[in-house]
């Protein structure tokens, strides 16, 4: 996330500020209210989180090629990420900001992925390719903004997605 953040123009605001926490697992970004906790923290999916409630949780590639090797595996993961929602604030009126789970990373297994679950689950999903998709190719889920892009030739089959970070 750091990395993303300083390397667009356009997120710089949201760089740890002097006096706040910014170090390799945890910062607060530029805005944040000072609180007991970082605004930001990074962990994996079996990570420690007693204690800990987040407004936004991303899940960056959770999928790897061990934790999706069998059914067992798959459904182990799937019951990490599923416990992850309790890490969430309530979903309530009064908040400034709505709760959000995100979920980034490239499926491993076209069927059974975390995914494709979440989707079957009606989970919002949406595809963000690095590249838009050509003629022959079908993307799953692919973003409604991208869709919308291709269709008005402000994008064209092949092109990199973001450019500035993908220049492929």
């Amino acid at each position: 996330m750091k990395v993303v953040i300083n390397s667009c123009w356009f997120l710089e605001h949201l760089k740890s500020s002097l006096g706040q926490t910014d170090n390799t697992h945890e910062m607060d970004v530029g805005p944040a209210i000072p609180g007991k906790q970082p605004s930001c923290i990074a962990m994996t999916i079996g990570g420690m989180l007693s204690g800990k409630r987040a407004h936004t949780i991303i899940d960056d590639d959770i999928e790897d090629d061990n934790n999706v090797v069998t059914r067992e595996a798959r459904d182990r993961l799937h019951a990490q990420y599923t416990a992850a929602v309790a890490w969430l604030y309530p979903d309530e009126p009064n908040l400034a900001d709505p709760v959000e789970h995100i979920i980034i990373g490239t499926y491993k297994d076209e069927e059974d992925s975390i995914y494709v679950r979440n989707a079957n689950d009606s989970v919002p999903t949406r595809a963000w390719p690095i590249r838009y998709p050509k003629a022959d190719e079908t993307v799953p889920f692919l973003a409604p903004m991208m869709v919308e892009r291709l269709r008005t030739r402000a994008a064209l089959p092949g092109e990199p997605a973001v450019p500035h970070r993908f220049p492929i």
